[in-house]
């Protein structure tokens, strides 16, 4: 099941999100294999420096359940309010993850899932529109601001990188069904 929800946000506040997120100082960069691999960040950066290979964006988890991260910040009211709007559409239960990702046009991505369980829902809210997008399935979404990609956290997924415009973020959101 995948799921387009569309205009959850006015454009004003994904402007407001976008420039908390250009002071954010917790950005790491992305690796969407390493985690599922059940390796370390040490291994992504013997691939990053010695195999020479692209990165894949950066993250900033702002809020994750199972790692009892939960900063103060108004990136998790922005989120929260995301939140609600798909709690109030599909019935899910609780938030469990908010995580902002930036991609610019010299990022290499691969899929992933979400969550390894069927116990989980995901949404990839678009900050602004750009060439990039996701894909779910094999099938592109492309990245259109205030839109939200809702779907199964352990279906198959990338994001995907902008190869005209400069840049793409979105928040990532994992709930409970």
């Amino acid at each position: 099941m995948i799921e387009i929800v569309k205009d959850i946000l006015p454009k004003g506040i994904n402007r407001l999100m976008l420039s908390e997120l250009m002071m954010w100082n917790r950005w790491t960069m992305a690796d969407d294999t390493s985690k599922f691999e059940g390796t370390f960040a040490s291994v992504a950066v013997d691939k990053l420096i010695d195999g020479n290979k692209a990165y894949a964006g950066f993250n900033a988890i702002t809020f994750d359940r199972r790692l009892n991260i939960n900063f103060d910040t108004k990136l998790n009211t922005f989120g929260d309010v995301i939140y609600f709007a798909l709690k109030e559409k599909f019935n899910v239960g609780q938030l469990e993850r908010l995580s902002f990702n930036y991609y610019d046009n010299g990022a290499e991505t691969f899929p992933h899932r979400d969550m390894m369980t069927d116990e989980y829902m995901s949404a990839v809210y678009n900050l602004h529109t750009n060439d990039g997008g996701t894909e779910i399935d094999d099938k592109f979404f492309p990245s259109v601001e205030g839109q939200a990609i809702f779907f199964e956290s352990h279906v198959l997924h990338r994001g995907i990188p902008p190869k005209k415009s400069k840049n793409r973020f979105n928040l990532n959101l994992v709930m409970r069904r």
